[in-house]
């Protein structure tokens, strides 16, 4: 599971959804990794570590240039996480273009619910009416959902 928005977009409660996927998740030793500058580090390890998951199931990524972060997210993450507050916007286009699925939540502002257009377009492109309404696999309508997604996903391995 890997996070490359910016660090500043992660609440508190999305945060704790996260890592209780992570701790959920006792068959398959998952890895969480999120992008972290340099002067956030010691805070969120604290706050992951706090929360019962180990510095071993943990990786906090750099930023890189473009073209290095495109080749990053192809070749990384099995999923990949959204923040549920704000939006992934270009972070999201990213993803998709890579075609690692996203994990997200349906909130009330359009920026919320970017992941799963992009997701929706991703998956059934133009097709007809009836996938109209239907949220892509990854996609919940809310946190808990989410959770119970990643741990599906991840068990799924």
């Amino acid at each position: 599971m890997t996070a490359v928005n910016r660090i500043l977009k992660l609440d508190a409660v999305t945060l704790s959804v996260w890592t209780q996927a992570v701790l959920r998740m006792v068959e398959v030793s998952p890895l969480l990794s999120l992008l972290a500058p340099a002067e956030a580090r010691d805070n969120l390890l604290q706050q992951i570590q706090a929360r019962g998951v180990q510095r071993r199931q943990m990786r906090l990524l750099e930023r890189l240039a473009p073209q290095a972060h495109l080749q990053r997210l192809a070749t990384t993450p099995d999923v990949a996480l959204e923040t549920r507050l704000v939006g992934g916007g270009s972070t999201v286009l990213d993803v998709a273009w890579s075609t690692v699925p996203i994990s997200s939540t349906v909130g009330a502002a359009m920026g919320c619910r970017f992941a799963a257009a992009a997701m929706h377009a991703q998956l059934f492109g133009n097709s007809p009416r009836g996938s109209r309404g239907q949220l892509p696999p990854g996609i919940a309508h809310n946190i808990k959902a989410q959770e119970d997604v990643l741990v599906h996903w991840g068990s799924a391995e």
